[in-house]
């Protein structure tokens, strides 16, 4: 199963951190209640540094693809987030290969 997400940029745009806590909420929503604080670091952390460096984000949020690439590098590099990330990379793009094979 394969589940999308969608978020209002303009949302995203007014409260960084709380937009992208609901998007790691909708990632790892299977993580343990426990791990709920980390989330929260890290929203918090992203905030920070999406304030810190306002000038050069807003150039970026004005081009949703590079902003992607943000979150994802940003995820990639979190000791929590990222090992579960590159194995729901791996699935996607095994599941996307074999439906193209069965599909030609």
């Amino acid at each position: 199963i394969l589940q999308v997400y969608t978020m209002s940029l303009d949302d995203f745009i007014e409260q960084p951190g709380t937009t992208f806590k609901k998007l790691l909420d909708h990632i790892f929503d299977h993580i343990p209640e426990q791990l709920e604080q980390h989330k929260i670091e890290v929203s918090a952390k992203f905030e920070r540094e999406i304030r810190e460096n306002k000038t050069e984000r807003l150039r970026m949020l004005q081009d949703r693809e590079i902003l992607g690439v943000e979150q994802k590098i940003f995820l990639r590099e979190d000791p929590i987030f990222g090992p579960p990330l590159k194995q729901i990379e791996l699935l996607v793009a095994a599941a996307l290969q074999n439906s193209a094979t069965l599909g030609t």
